[in-house]
């Protein structure tokens, strides 16, 4: 009975496979955003190849106690090399916590409440601290402390840091990117690690990180998108 069956199975799966095979790439994948989600569909110069793109909500957290620091420039230098067309359209989101640091233990400030719902809402997330003690800054852990279990199980997170050495270049993986795990996100792709002398080439030093880094961020954003 098996024999006599097999025909008409493999009769099966191959009608199966040429259905497959001329299917419209715009009908795999839904245009319609993720639910729950700040970003609306969009179409955009990518739209070309079938896909209907939505907006990308970037936040960008900086746990530097100094306002305006040279972390938070390596933060908006890796943020900006990470953009590309597949992104589609930017609503960014700057959170510089030495603005808010005199709230950050008030649970009753709604503008901290604020911001830690905006950032969960995000797609993407990089949070930048300086190496302090080879680790992350207190104020950063005073901010992300705030958030509830999984609060970024949503979210592809990106872990930056800078610092005085090379001697801490594995400080993101070995504690900012285990963070962000611990609070749910996805982080697909290494850490970014700045010295202070490399601040000079920093255009350099994030463009040969981004060369990796941003098709598989790509991916993560837009799973079912050939880079």
């Amino acid at each position: 009975m098996t024999d006599q069956l097999r025909p008409g199975r493999e009769e099966a799966l191959t009608r199966k496979e040429a259905e497959a095979a001329i299917t419209p790439i715009s009908k795999t994948v839904s245009p319609v955003p993720l639910p729950g989600r700040n970003g609306q569909a969009k179409r955009d110069i990518a739209a070309i190849s079938g896909f209907q793109w939505r907006v990308t909500n970037v936040a960008v957290v900086v746990g530097n106690p100094k306002a305006n620091s040279r972390t938070l420039r390596v933060a908006l230098a890796a943020t900006d090399a990470l953009s590309s067309p597949a992104m589609g359209s930017q609503e960014r989101l700057v959170i510089d916590l030495a603005e808010v640091a005199s709230e950050l233990f008030d649970h009753s400030s709604q503008r901290v409440n604020e911001l830690l719902e905006a950032v969960a809402a995000s797609d993407l997330v990089i949070v930048a601290s300086p190496t302090y003690k080879a680790t992350y800054t207190g104020l950063l852990k005073s901010f992300v402390d705030r958030f509830l279990q999984n609060a970024l199980a949503r979210t592809v997170g990106v872990a930056v840091m800078t610092g005085a050495a090379p001697v801490h270049g594995l400080a993101p993986e070995l504690h900012l990117r285990p963070l962000l795990v611990e609070l749910g996100a996805c982080t697909p792709t290494r850490g970014l690690y700045v010295t202070e002398q490399q601040l000079g080439a920093l255009d350099t030093v994030v463009g040969t990180w981004a060369h990796t880094a941003r098709p598989i961020v790509e991916r993560a954003l837009f799973p079912f998108i050939k880079s």
